[in-house]
């Protein structure tokens, strides 16, 4: 029996193939001394959200933090409490500068799985911000009694990764320019048990939150239009 290739896999596998020859870029795009200082780019307080002084208690594998740490170059971790709602979030930015793919940032549905948690569900959404569509990805995880929703996104560049795919190939069109890029993984994660509650209260928080940044800083959080 013979099989048909579809011709636009054809392509993008010659061409990715072809790049992956011909282009071998060792120019990072942002060089450490421009690395974004997100602990002031973050705001500690707004809206109805204040910064929680300690932290959740989150459990990570020592070599799984040995991994992280050779990966990124800056980190930001807070949990935000809302005292109206009594309500918690939890907040975790991950940067690298270097977006090769074996330094690429590790995407929640392998590091929560990687500390214990199943990953009961998964989707690809997206919120409204000003005249920005905002593709997020949505995970429903859970290890023992604690089940944790997690909202994120991905930062390649300047520009947010609508998909695994998607996030490749921005790196190709960098990797065309001869540079390498940088990247962010935004992420924010609650505790409970209803699901499009949490996701629909995470998605309100990153709303605000966003209002909340400086104009000049976002896209250092969300890239260009």
């Amino acid at each position: 029996m013979r099989f048909k290739i579809p011709l636009f896999i054809m392509i993008l596998s010659i061409s990715t193939f072809g790049a992956s020859i011909v282009l071998t870029p060792e120019t990072l795009i942002k060089s450490e001394d421009q690395i974004p200082d997100f602990e002031a780019i973050i705001p500690a307080e707004f809206g109805g959200w204040v910064t929680y002084e300690r932290p959740f208690l989150n459990v990570v594998d020592p070599e799984l933090q040995e991994s992280v740490d050779a990966i990124y170059n800056e980190t930001l971790i807070r949990t935000y409490v809302n005292k109206a709602e009594q309500t918690a979030i939890m907040l975790s930015l991950a940067y690298g500068i270097d977006q090769r793919d074996s330094m690429q940032v590790h995407k929640p549905e392998i590091c929560y799985p990687a500390q214990g948690f199943v990953l009961r569900d998964q989707r690809r959404n997206s919120f409204q911000f000003n005249d920005r569509l905002i593709p997020i990805k949505q995970l429903d995880t859970q290890r023992r009694n604690r089940r944790e929703f997690v909202t994120y996104w991905i930062l390649v560049g300047d520009q947010l990764a609508k998909s695994n795919t998607d996030g490749k190939l921005i790196k190709l069109k960098y990797g065309f320019k001869g540079v390498i890029p940088d990247g962010l993984l935004f992420r924010v994660s609650s505790v409970g048990m209803n699901a499009n509650q949490h996701y629909t209260m995470q998605q309100s928080f990153l709303e605000e939150l966003l209002r909340a940044i400086d104009t000049k800083d976002l896209p250092k959080v969300i890239g260009v239009k």
